[in-house]
């Protein structure tokens, strides 16, 4: 199977490459979805965080800006590698203090990203109103549903929003892609709530996480008393190539 995928992968590349050059490439690759995470050249994000986490009931409240500095590896001819620098600050009178590496590849199918060490499928080309896949695909994290036959434990992501437009923190996006990671509300055990949205040409520009557990005693049952948790939005406010 392993050797299947990687002549997939290895063909659909070649009809990528195929069209470098020509009129219609660039169209090719905007029919793929392949710029709505663009890795061809340096770039730089700035993003603003307000996160919430929760532990014994206690939320804990942080807001701090995250810088991302992407740097592409040499194209290898069937993906092209990606590492992301990430930095953090209190406020923007502060310095800059370097964090966690992150890195990926972005192939003629997937768009794979480590977070934490683990790799999770951000995206898959070419992108379509209501595709679905497992982000989880190549990690052992599962998930609460259940995938392929025979059936195993995953986390399905699905597309609710392609080439819509969006404003966000005073820019204006023409076309961007919304992944619904996950939509599971329950007013009694808690939510796990994440979406992303990126925008072409641009990248990641927006990320809500609503991973909440709720007390189930029964002294708080169905109050919906946060036990544990987080709460946290990530909004682009500054991006631009790296020189």
């Amino acid at each position: 199977m392993k050797q299947q995928a990687f002549v997939h992968r290895w063909a659909v590349w070649l009809v990528v490459a195929a069209c470098v050059g020509c009129a219609g490439d660039e169209d090719a690759r905007d029919r793929s979805g392949f710029d709505f995470f663009p890795v061809d050249q340096p770039r730089f994000f700035v993003y603003a965080v307000s996160q919430t986490r929760y532990s014994n009931s206690q939320p804990t409240v942080s807001n701090y800006q995250w810088r991302w500095e992407l740097t592409p590896e040499p194209f290898n001819g069937s993906a092209r590698s990606f590492s992301i620098r990430t930095y953090t600050r209190a406020t923007p009178a502060d310095a800059w203090v370097e964090g966690a590496r992150l890195s990926g590849e972005q192939n003629g199918q997937e768009l794979i990203v480590f977070e934490e060490n683990q790799p999770f499928v951000k995206i898959t080309y070419p992108v379509g109103e209501s595709l679905s896949w497992d982000g989880n695909r190549y990690n052992t994290l599962g998930g609460n549903e259940r995938c392929g036959e025979p059936a195993r434990p995953c986390d399905v992501y699905r597309i609710s929003g392609l080439d819509q437009p969006l404003s966000i923190n005073g820019f204006s996006f023409a076309q961007t892609l919304t992944v619904e990671q996950s939509d599971d509300e329950d007013n009694i055990v808690g939510n796990d709530v994440r979406t992303e949205v990126f925008a072409r040409g641009v990248g990641l520009i927006s990320r809500a996480v609503n991973q909440i557990i709720y007390c189930t005693t029964p002294a708080c049952l169905g109050r919906q008393q946060i036990e544990s948790g987080v709460v946290s939005q990530q909004q682009l406010i500054e991006y631009g190539m790296v020189e």
